[in-house]
């Protein structure tokens, strides 16, 4: 079965917000990871859009978004896609550092957020990874800046976190997303302050929670998976045998069964439910 899908175009101080909305039922905003976009939820799609409103945003700096990069900025940019729908709530999805923006959503705004989902979630407060397992942001930087995104989307396509790529259709999909991805974030100016310390208040965050882990995932995200786990209060864990840090797209029955079952295990009122 096919989906259609209404894009909006959400505006914001400092430019537009992509979001194709499709679905019916409680409203569920999907948040990509870095380097890719709004697309990666696409097979995910089929087994969520009978039972929820879904928004598949571009966040800041990716896909078709045309407000600049900023982390700092997307909680807020939350909120107005909320107020935009008529939407009190939402549950959230976040792969990688979508899961970061999700956390921190969860952080600020609360009542706004009925249950997350958080695949491959990093953690804001928590001690870094060791170099071996970081993403070298720093050297994509100078590459960048440099005019070398050929160079950047190699080397990161040849990361341990992109292997296990799954069949064709997936490979071809973060084929797709990242000949598309333009490394704005790696060029612009670099955020000021400290991030918020989301690690020192998990046990503050009553948010329900799924923390999905793959097999092949990092070290250091099987560890961040693990304290989120123990620290969130209403917190729930998974750990997907034989999938690597893209499983939503390569094992997208197993990863939105998992996350359909947990939304649907949370009670919402009638206000929430109703949505469409």
């Amino acid at each position: 079965m096919s989906y259609s899908f209404e894009t909006i175009r959400l505006t914001r101080p400092d430019g537009d917000i992509v979001v194709d909305i499709t679905g019916s039922g409680p409203l569920v905003v999907c948040l990509h990871g870095w380097s890719f976009d709004r697309r990666m939820w696409g097979p995910l799609v089929p087994l969520l859009a009978p039972h929820f409103r879904l928004a598949l945003v571009d966040r800041r700096g990716f896909g078709e978004t045309s407000a600049p990069p900023g982390l700092g900025c997307e909680v807020d940019d939350i909120a107005a896609l909320l107020d935009h729908l008529g939407a009190p709530a939402c549950g959230l999805i976040g792969m990688s550092q979508g899961g970061r923006v999700a956390l921190r959503v969860s952080d600020r705004l609360p009542s706004r957020v009925w249950g997350m989902a958080l695949i491959s979630a990093p953690l804001d407060g928590f001690p870094p990874p060791n170099a071996d397992e970081a993403i070298p942001v720093a050297l994509y930087r100078e590459w960048a800046a440099a005019g070398g995104m050929d160079r950047v989307r190699a080397d990161w396509v040849a990361h341990p976190l992109l292997q296990h790529g799954g069949q064709n259709d997936a490979k071809e999909l973060v084929k797709s997303m990242l000949a598309s991805y333009e490394g704005r974030d790696l060029t612009a100016p670099l955020p000021t302050g400290p991030a918020p310390d989301i690690a020192g208040r998990l046990s503050k965050i009553e948010t329900p929670a799924l923390v999905v882990a793959s097999e092949h995932d990092t070290g250091w995200l099987h560890a961040v998976a693990d304290t989120l786990v123990i620290g969130l209060p209403k917190a729930s864990g998974l750990r997907l045998e034989g999938a690597g840090h893209l499983a939503a797209i390569t094992h997208p029955a197993q990863v939105g069964g998992a996350i359909l079952a947990f939304l649907n295990s949370i009670a919402l009122p009638a206000s929430l439910r109703d949505q469409c």
